[in-house]
């Protein structure tokens, strides 16, 4: 067991600080481990295994009593979608874009799984479906840089800057 962590009633994390970025590290582990990087769409992930990662999860942290457990469990899910796109996009910019090879970085990778991933990402349709997001993304000119901890967090930290 890590630490407490959960989701409050109204769904609102409820968290000792330090233990955000362990859990976010956690699912992001899970998610490399047992999820297939070429999916696509998180509902495409079968729901024994979604079932699995949650069972991992409550069996690494401990949850309070008073929180509600779909909640949690909805949280948690949503964090391991968050960790596959993340993981998804790492590969497509640092290997797949530069036409190298992520079997160093990641051992757990095979070729044959990986030369279906590049199939899909250098596709026309994926090619252009990513240049119109990357140009959507380059409107943006506020940019969040929250880390692992998110918005609430940080939102506690400038509230007691204001009345400071």
């Amino acid at each position: 067991m890590f630490a407490i962590y959960g989701v409050n009633k109204i769904g609102e994390p409820h968290e000792p600080i330090l233990v955000i970025s362990m859990f976010s590290n956690a699912c992001t582990m899970l998610v490399r481990g047992k999820v297939d990087f070429r999916i696509q769409e998180w509902k495409k992930v079968h729901s024994l295994l979604w079932n699995y990662l949650w069972e991992e999860i409550k069996r690494r942290f401990t949850y309070p009593l008073d929180t509600n457990e779909e909640l949690n469990r909805s949280y948690a899910l949503s964090t391991c979608a968050k960790a596959l796109r993340q993981f998804r996009w790492k590969l497509n910019q640092k290997y797949v874009k530069k036409g190298e090879m992520p079997f160093k970085e990641y051992g757990f990778i095979t070729q044959e799984r990986w030369d279906q991933f590049v199939r899909y990402h250098t596709r026309e349709d994926a090619m252009d479906k990513s240049e119109k997001f990357s140009l959507l993304a380059k409107r943006n000119l506020y940019p969040h840089h929250l880390g692992s901890t998110g918005y609430v967090v940080k939102k506690k930290k400038w509230r007691m800057e204001e009345r400071e």
